[in-house]
């Protein structure tokens, strides 16, 4: 009986150890993987015997395989991904915008409405000049064309905005499936009694994926699945995951719940962003550019009216720009084929400039909401930049947020080769000295074999 009972608590012994120096090994074999929750054994002691009013202890065994786990730096992780995410699509966004404007730059359009009064300032030196009148169509060409390319640039930036919301949707679709299944196979893995810790990180890695795309709330069940809510709209738990698609509802991207048509409140992550900038700037920064425009077409035509040309015989009553529409702002078909029939004289003589010259005055008058034209354009230029610094400063915040969490979670998930190393040589050593208790039970029984015979 005593002896069994050693061979027992010996075989007990080398399970356990065996069993813990194989955990080991796992976390040092992730030692390089951020996704990897290291592990910890729980060694406890078996279940006693009573014996003849004695307590007689049967060993160790390993109760428990603990995942490592920081949650709260989880959670505020995924939190700061969702505004760092926003922030710095945003950022990118903006920066493509900006570039589209050039400026400070002599192609930026501001240098192109500064050119054009100018020529009609330099016109009204000259009137009859045919060179001069040349002049100022081109310069009128080239503030069309400007303008035209920054229409047509932020046309393209919404375009490629509103396909990117599309393959995020996928992706996320993608994701909330995965966690689904994951859910799945967690839950049944933990009904078996098994260890479920390695389905965990795979679903922790998607669950920060899925909160950079959007704003996500996480929950989880009794049974250890994870519920993830997509915008107040329920995106994955353990028996379904919802797939999203990417719609325009009134001009704007939206995410909406394909099988309930629910939308998602969309406040942060990336397709926020994309729904942000495609919805709301663009068209407000468009809006802007087309008030300058309009108001430099209606005021410089007003004045052309009233001018005379120094056609034969002497012409008034034509507009300068013929329309205003889609981003293009057009010259008149005749007077781009004719510069004699742009009207700079106020009284109708050959040699006067005074329509020219009120011309050219526009750009000092304050003509757009109280402002010069110059200014006008010159407060947009200063809100893309304020705007795209606003997101810089937030990402770069949350940045630094995510880098102080992550350090946290390291310290808790990450696997620690010293203390791995440390915990190889006292589970090998215990795992000798149960094989060595074997031995000595060995010599114990083969010595009384000896004493019988």
């Amino acid at each position: 009986m005593g002896l069994s009972r050693i061979f027992d608590i010996s075989s007990r012994s080398l399970q356990a150890y065996q069993q813990a120096l194989d955990v080991t090994a796992h976390n040092v074999a992730n030692s390089s993987n951020p996704d990897f929750s290291r592990r910890r054994v729980v060694l406890t002691p078996n279940t006693p015997q009573f014996t003849a009013g004695l307590v007689w202890g049967t060993g160790v065994q390993l109760t428990d395989i603990q995942r490592l786990r920081d949650t709260f730096a989880d959670n505020q992780i995924r939190s700061n991904n969702q505004k760092n995410a926003d922030a710095d699509k945003q950022a990118q966004l903006l920066g493509q915008i900006e570039q589209t404007f050039s400026e400070p730059s002599d192609l930026g359009l501001s240098n192109y409405i500064t050119n054009f009064f100018n020529s009609w300032g330099q016109a009204a030196t000259n009137p009859t000049s045919i060179p001069l009148r040349n002049n100022l169509l081109n310069s009128a060409s080239q503030l069309s064309s400007k303008i035209k390319n920054i229409h047509d640039d932020l046309v393209s930036i919404q375009a490629s905005s509103a396909k990117d919301f599309t393959a995020i949707t996928s992706t996320l679709n993608t994701d909330l499936q995965n966690i689904q299944g994951l859910n799945q196979q967690i839950y049944e893995a933990k009904m078996m009694g098994s260890s479920s810790a390695d389905l965990e990180d795979q679903r922790d890695k998607l669950l920060d994926d899925v909160s950079k795309m959007a704003n996500v709330t996480i929950t989880y069940d009794d049974g250890g699945s994870a519920l993830v809510s997509v915008g107040g709209v329920l995106g994955a738990d353990r028996n379904t995951s919802a797939e999203f698609t990417s719609t325009l509802q009134n001009g704007k991207l939206a995410l909406v719940a394909k099988d309930s048509g629910l939308p998602a409140s969309l406040k942060s992550g990336e397709l926020n962003a994309l729904a942000e900038v495609y919805s709301k700037k663009i068209p407000e920064y468009q809006a802007k550019i087309d008030n300058i425009v309009n108001s430099i077409m209606t005021n410089v035509n007003s004045l052309h009216t009233q001018g005379t040309d120094i056609s034969n015989p002497p012409q008034q009553g034509l507009n300068f720009f013929e329309s205003y529409d889609n981003g293009l702002l057009s010259v008149n078909y005749r007077i781009l084929s004719d510069p004699s029939k742009i009207a700079i004289s106020a009284d109708g003589t050959a040699g006067n400039g005074d329509i020219a010259n009120q011309i050219a005055d526009l750009q000092n008058s304050k003509l757009v909401d109280n402002a010069t034209f110059e200014d006008s354009y010159g407060a947009l230029i200063s809100q893309i930049a304020n705007d795209k610094t606003s997101q810089e400063n937030t990402q770069q915040a949350t940045d630094m947020a995510i880098q102080q969490m992550q350090a946290a979670r390291a310290s808790t998930s990450g696997v620690s080769i010293d203390e791995e190393m440390t915990n190889m040589i006292k589970y090998q050593r215990s795992y000798d000295a149960s094989a060595k208790l074997i031995s000595t039970a060995d010599q114990l029984l083969q010595t009384l074999l000896n004493m019988v015979q």
